[in-house]
């Protein structure tokens, strides 16, 4: 073995000195996967519904080229493939409303948009009322009207959400189980299994509460649905409340239970008078105990919608002139406190923040924490 004297060493390292970074100018050596000119690039994008734009969150999003990448939209319908070698791509995102694709040779970082068409026959309009997009409701006239969504209700893809069902009146223990049957138990197909829920035995601290109240103690209100809690950020919902009162509170008799269930769910309302989302109760409708066919899918369009976007009515003549927007910023805690009431004269509406008849009640005092006297 023959050594090298450090003399000689020392004059190697000196001309490595001077010839690495002529070469890296020139190109002959790559400084490694970070952008730029180095044959390795980025791939960001959003994955969009319909010519709204709305973001879709927990899209599958697949890259297939030289590499092969999956991946999932956030809640801003975002995704990034970082470090990808050049050549030719296909990009696909899979949602529970369709796909969209897009092909792409990387020479550079790329950005993208995948829109995922409407299906054929889609009603936008119908669309917008079902998801919480935009608010429907019944004015004190028994009309409906159009207004600014406040941002739509969504629990997180992939959650396993508890269930509690309260103790109906004595006597008619029966109405727990139908309502797990009608409702609770339909959950999971109508959003494509995105959701799984599971009954427990007391209240959670995360979940779905259902209960019975006695007749009157919601006021002039015969159901209510709010949500209590959402996650840190104020996207996700964590936590929700059903109450309904005790004389309507018959599975098999009023809508009123699978109505608010269904809110709890991210529903909104539905045009259709025979539907079980009509924003008033009549007798057209009293015993609409299911969601239609149009309305399952609808919903599980609108499960694929991020949380917290809402859409500016156009009129009920029609035409794409509203824009989409995100609600406003929840409130430090992280909370966006909306409530669904439903009148004895059978109007429900949508209003934010806690509904002063439900603060004054212990149960929900409790579940916020208020002192006496106190506003939320």
């Amino acid at each position: 073995m023959s050594w090298i004297s450090l003399p000689a060493l020392r004059r190697l390292l000196r001309a490595a000195c001077l010839v690495l970074p002529a070469l890296l100018a020139a190109g002959c050596i790559s400084s490694g996967p970070s952008g730029g000119s180095t044959g390795f690039y980025d791939v960001v994008g959003t994955v969009v519904f319909g010519p709204r734009a709305l973001r879709m969150d927990a899209a599958r999003v697949t890259l297939t080229g030289p590499v092969q990448r999956t991946t999932y939209t956030d809640a801003r319908g975002t995704f990034r493939f970082a470090d990808v070698p050049e050549g030719s791509y296909q990009v696909r995102a899979e949602t529970l409303a369709g796909t969209a694709q897009a092909s792409v040779y990387l020479r550079d970082d790329q950005t993208l948009q995948l829109q995922v068409p409407y299906p054929a026959g889609f009603d936008e309009a119908y669309f917008f009322d079902l998801s919480g997009l935009w608010n429907l409701y019944a004015g004190s006239d028994g009309q409906l009207y159009r207004s600014a969504g406040s941002g739509n209700w969504r629990w997180r893809s992939g959650s396993t959400v508890a269930l509690y069902i309260g103790d109906p009146p004595p006597g008619y223990s029966s109405w727990r189980d139908r309502f797990w049957q009608l409702y609770a138990s339909r959950w999971p197909a109508v959003v494509g299994g995105q959701v799984s829920v599971t009954r427990v035995g007391s209240e959670p601290a995360q979940g779905i509460v259902v209960e019975w109240v006695p007749h009157g103690s919601l006021g002039d209100e015969v159901g209510a649905a709010q949500v209590i809690e959402w996650d840190q950020r104020g996207e996700y919902i964590i936590k929700a409340l059903v109450q309904i009162d005790e004389a309507y509170g018959d599975p098999d008799g009023y809508p009123v239970a699978g109505h608010e269930f269904w809110h709890v769910t991210g529903a909104g309302h539905s045009p259709d008078p025979t539907s079980l989302m009509y924003p008033l109760l009549s007798d057209s409708n009293r015993w609409a105990r299911d969601l239609t066919a149009t309305e399952r899918s609808y919903l599980r369009y609108a499960f694929a919608i991020g949380p917290g976007q809402s859409v500016t009515p156009y009129g009920q003549s029609g035409g794409v002139s509203g824009q989409s927007a995100t609600a406003p910023s929840p409130g430090p805690d992280g909370r966006r406190l909306m409530t669904v009431l439903t009148r004895t004269d059978g109007r429900r509406q949508v209003v934010s923040g806690l509904a002063p008849q439900l603060e004054r009640q212990p149960r929900v005092r409790a579940l916020f924490n208020l002192e006496a006297g106190a506003r939320r």
